[in-house]
């Protein structure tokens, strides 16, 4: 499996790498490497090998930013998102050729973004090699909202080559909006569960024992809970809840907002410049524990996202 995040806290992955495992499929996880993570390890059963994370420029925007800033930011995006998927595309598959010289596999299974994947795993596919890809978000539309419709044109080439040169496109679980579940990869030759649900499965499972520290607070508990980028609107809920405190008076909420991104230290600025600080909390990545404490104490989840492509 090639993920251009960290496991095991990529809870989707590590879902389907415990399954597999599980069932007696022998897994391998190719994946970055946060800060004091081993480089190599085995945790339940899946063999786990991580990647030097490489990040070139910060692509998040500054509040306000002037038309120069705005193309400078621009460009260094491109070139950016441009290296990085190149180092980490070309280090995935180096890695599984070691993997392969040294273990063998039947099957290299990616996980987007990015969708350049399948060009660490075409080589191994023309040796006969199966390729899955597990479509989990639509570039296009990403690139689309965040940097304009040359990138998003570029990035939809990109996930038709992917649709091209799998075998199967899968999702980790249900389709995450209509626009996901919409669009198909059957034309191109790959086999798409997304439209065959009585081939699915979905195992629900909800929040255990509520947190005492939040629930103690007596206040109305609020929860976020997801990624932390420019995209997702986190920002547009910062502003809601500082109008709820200073224009419509009301002091009886706390809010979590749990997870990270390329939006995390800028969201925790603009609460402190809002004066939401004995309001709202940004712990950033938090355990599953924590995670499952925070949602069952919570009275209202909520979820930010702006209108966009």
């Amino acid at each position: 499996m090639l993920v251009e995040n960290s496991y095991p806290q990529d809870t989707r992955v590590r879902n389907e790498a415990s399954l597999l495992a599980s069932a007696g499929y022998e897994v391998r996880v190719i994946c970055l490497r946060k800060p004091g993570q081993a480089r190599v390890e085995t945790i339940g059963n899946v063999r786990v090998y991580r990647l030097p994370r490489l990040e070139l420029f910060k692509k998040t925007p500054a509040p306000n930013p002037g038309l120069v800033q705005a193309l400078l930011l621009r460009i260094k995006s491109f070139f950016g998102y441009l290296v990085e998927y190149a180092y980490f595309t070309t280090a995935c598959f180096l890695t599984a050729a070691c993997i392969l010289i040294r273990h063998g596999f039947d099957v290299i299974h990616a996980h987007n973004p990015p969708d350049t994947l399948f060009l660490a795993a075409l080589p191994f596919k023309l040796l006969g090699k199966k390729f899955v890809f597990d479509h989990h978000d639509l570039c296009p539309e990403l690139y689309l909202h965040g940097i304009g419709p040359d990138r998003a044109c570029s990035q939809s080439c990109w996930e038709s080559l992917n649709g091209a040169a799998s075998s199967l496109r899968t999702s980790p679980s249900r389709p995450t909006n209509p626009t996901n579940k919409s669009r198909s990869f059957a034309e191109k030759g790959a086999r798409d569960y997304l439209h065959r649900p009585k081939r699915t499965r979905q195992a629900p499972h909800g929040p255990g024992r509520a947190s005492l520290r939040l629930a103690s607070k007596n206040k109305c508990i609020l929860a976020y809970i997801g990624s932390l980028n420019p995209q997702d609107g986190v920002d547009y809920l910062l502003r809601s809840l500082h109008q709820l405190l200073y224009t419509q008076k009301r002091d009886d909420f706390y809010c979590v907002v749990m997870g990270s991104g390329d939006s995390l230290e800028d969201l925790r600025l603009l609460a402190r410049e809002l004066r939401l600080d004995q309001h709202v909390e940004l712990p950033g990545f938090v355990s599953e524990e924590d995670l499952q404490a925070n949602l069952a104490a919570a009275d209202i989840c909520l979820d930010p996202d702006p209108s966009s492509p």
